[in-house]
């Protein structure tokens, strides 16, 4: 696991200077670009850009809404709604990646 945090810190610093923001530059502000371009990083995979998405949204505003599969799962069986946009209007915006934390971990639970 050590060599591939290495591999893949290195990647990010070749690629982007150390500094993820110039990866949303890279991709202009397009969540799904930023996604793909995580996925170059290592051992990211679509669950690990989600993730980031879902975490970094909080500070890129471009990435809001972000719900994944699980928490958008989990929000429906909570009976909430189902679609970002719609779970987007329960919280402030930098209460985001706070609520998709919190449907994931009761998606964990049950």
């Amino acid at each position: 696991m050590h060599a591939a945090l290495l591999e893949g810190a290195e990647v990010v610093l070749r690629r982007w200077g150390g500094d993820l923001r110039r990866l949303r530059d890279e991709a202009n502000g397009d969540p799904e670009a930023v996604r793909e371009l995580l996925q170059e990083v290592p051992r990211i995979g679509p669950v690990g850009a989600g993730i980031f998405c879902r975490e970094a949204q909080g500070l890129w505003p471009e990435l809001r809404p972000f719900f994944d599969d699980r928490a958008r799962e989990a929000a429906a069986s909570l009976g909430l709604p189902r679609t970002d946009e719609g779970l987007a209007g329960l919280v402030a915006p930098d209460e985001l990646p706070r609520l998709a934390s919190a449907l994931v971990r009761s998606s964990l639970q049950h």
